[in-house]
């Protein structure tokens, strides 16, 4: 035990345990986070380029919404999008690179603030996302023929954070889905 007197007279008295534990924390608030490991920054620069040989500009075409929403919330979307090269920085986890979406010149911007794209690594799908923080829509896209061709089809989905009403009697809303295609377009 030790007894620490301060300049006023007070005294402060400290065991063993609670001198290690002030060096700990004052070791830990001083001490800068640990770099990313190097393969950690191997991975995240391997799935940058492999997702960067998908940017440029897509025509979409959505169709067979199986509810209103959808169809309204499509119909905001731009026909042809550009996927940029440019990044957010990397989520904290540093997992995933999400690139900037824009309309394709010439193109009206949507009604979402947030337009954003990325790769599913595992997959080599595509996700196009549009949101305002309070609904959007996502669009999933792998190749028809992932050797040769220009075409992708996959699945729209809209959702909101709306909460649903119901009695016990009638059975919950189903997701609001549709299909999608994209066709390499050019840009300009």
């Amino acid at each position: 035990m030790r007894r620490i007197v301060g300049q006023h007279g007070s005294t402060i008295t400290m065991t063993r345990n609670s001198l290690i534990s002030g060096a700990t924390i004052l070791l830990a608030v001083t001490c800068p986070p640990s770099p990313m490991p190097a393969q950690a920054i191997r991975d995240i620069e391997t799935q940058r380029d492999r997702a960067l040989q998908y940017r440029g500009c897509y025509e979409l075409t959505f169709r067979d919404w199986n509810r209103d929403e959808g169809k309204e919330a499509s119909a905001s979307i731009p026909r042809r999008v550009w996927l940029t090269g440019v990044s957010f920085p990397p989520d904290s986890g540093g997992r995933s690179i999400v690139f900037i979406m824009r309309p394709a010149p010439h193109y009206e911007q949507s009604l979402f603030q947030a337009e954003r794209w990325s790769l599913m690594p595992e997959a080599d799908s595509l996700v196009l996302t549009w949101d305002n923080f309070f609904s959007g829509l996502q669009v999933v896209l792998g190749r028809a023929d992932r050797r040769n061709s220009a075409t992708w089809r996959g699945r729209s989905f809209y959702w909101t954070d709306e909460i649903e009403v119901r009695t016990s009697d009638r059975p919950a809303t189903p997701a609001t889905r549709g299909f999608v295609t994209a066709q390499e377009v050019e840009c300009w």
